[in-house]
């Protein structure tokens, strides 16, 4: 809100400026023609009343009474006194006090005496005595004339190189202001992107919020459903193992014991897959460095003695950002997965490696029976199990995708060739590690 009151001023600023300059250039190109103007007017006064206009013709009258003499004499007295009225306007508009009243008095003088000397040459009398009669002294007058018209001058002059200045002045201060208007608005909108890019963050942590409370309660309901199956079998057996033991004393109750064990371990293990996932959404350490190689050979001799799957591992493994026990983790619940759904008397899970630029691809291939189109689209979701029976808590997929994305990577699932499953998890490598050349996994 300040920013936008200060580009608000600033504005404001530039629009006062920018009338004020052409108001200023304005006032000063009507100075310049004024001074024009004054300059043409005091060349043309003095062409008609010096000594070659009105003061010239008035002695030439004097010497020969020649009446066009005296014509010329009115003539220029009239265009003097209208140049004179132009320069008095001038002078008035700029409020300076400049006064022409000897110099119209003796041009006034001149005129009043033309019918003077016609009468006195009809008379026939001399020209001496005409021109003593008729003698006028304009000295006064011209001093007059010089005197204010240079006041004038040198005063509108004045105002033109004060407008000059304030031109300059306005033309800076809307430079000035006109960058920082400009600024201002670099600084809001940068403001208003730090402001988007924030409610953006607090978006996804909302989002990322309300995907937990839905997994919260997903994990409440399912976890309770999931855990009451278990517990409720261990409860009906051994109640039904109650009640034979009361009919047959020599009963055999390690059947009946081994089924509450398998219980038990069902519910463990669901414990353990809660514990793991809640885990997973724990910030880890954004610098943990792993080492693949290691992770998928304890993966590969977890599972080297099943009597009916073989585990295989080829390509490369570099060391990428992410903690070991969660590569580990990763590609023993694919492995696991893999096993747990397939529908052969054996089969083989494979294991690769391939790095592709500064990724490295983890691939858990099996030839099971593959995976549904429809299935495909919920296999991440928390608590999904595919449908099929003794398939485990329905965490291990939803683990492997929340810890791999954690790390910045993804998932992918396609179909194998020429049946089965493929998937491959993207790890980003370690930028700095000296062995990110690709290093074949021991057997």
């Amino acid at each position: 809100m300040k920013l936008n009151a200060y580009l608000i001023l600033v504005i404001a600023i530039v629009i006062y400026s920018l009338v004020g300059l052409a108001f200023v250039t304005n006032s000063r190109a009507r100075v310049l023609d004024d001074l024009v103007a004054l300059a043409n007017l005091s060349v043309e006064m003095d062409q008609l009343a010096g000594y070659g206009g009105i003061i010239h013709d008035f002695k030439n009258f004097v010497l020969r009474g020649d009446p066009a003499y005296r014509e010329r004499v009115l003539k220029n007295h009239e265009r003097v006194l209208a140049d004179l009225d132009e320069v008095e306007a001038i002078a008035r508009r700029y409020e300076f006090n400049v006064s022409y009243e000897v110099y119209r008095e003796t041009l006034d003088e001149y005129r009043s005496h033309l019918p003077t000397i016609a009468r006195l040459h009809a008379e026939g009398r001399p020209v001496m005595q005409i021109d003593r009669r008729v003698v006028v002294n304009d000295g006064p007058a011209l001093a007059e004339y010089r005197q204010s018209t240079q006041a004038l001058v040198s005063g509108i002059s004045r105002l033109g190189q004060q407008a000059a200045q304030w031109q300059a002045f306005l033309s800076v201060a809307i430079l000035v202001s006109s960058a920082m208007a400009i600024w201002l608005v670099v600084l809001i909108f940068a403001k208003r992107r730090r402001r988007l890019e924030r409610e953006a963050v607090m978006s996804r942590e909302n989002a990322l919020l309300s995907e937990q409370v839905q997994t919260l309660e997903l994990f409440s309901s399912a976890s309770a459903h999931d855990l009451r199956g278990p517990l409720q079998q261990i409860v009906g057996i051994a109640e039904d193992l109650e009640s034979r033991l009361k009919v047959q004393r020599d009963l055999d109750p390690s059947p009946a014991l081994q089924r509450i064990v398998d219980q038990v371990m069902q519910a463990s293990n669901l414990i353990d897959s809660l514990v793991q996932y809640a885990r997973s959404q724990v910030a880890e350490d954004p610098a943990a460095i792993a080492d693949t190689r290691h992770a998928v050979n304890s993966v590969k001799r977890l599972y080297e003695n099943l009597p009916r799957y073989r585990v295989s591992v080829s390509g490369h493994f570099d060391r990428v950002m992410a903690d070991g026990t969660e590569v580990e983790l990763v590609i023993r619940n694919l492995v696991d997965n893999a096993i747990k759904h397939h529908d052969a008397e054996s089969g083989e899970i494979k294991i690769l490696g391939v790095r592709e630029g500064d990724t490295l691809e983890i691939s858990v291939c099996d030839d099971g029976p593959g995976i549904t189109d429809s299935a495909r689209r919920r296999i991440f979701l928390p608590f999904v199990t595919a449908g099929r029976r003794n398939a485990g808590s329905g965490l291990g997929l939803a683990l492997v995708n929340r810890i791999v994305r954690k790390r910045g990577g993804n998932v992918e699932v396609t179909p194998n060739s020429p049946r089965g499953t493929v998937f491959k998890t993207v790890w980003h490598l370690a930028s700095a590690d000296p062995q990110a050349t690709g290093t074949t996994a021991f057997v």
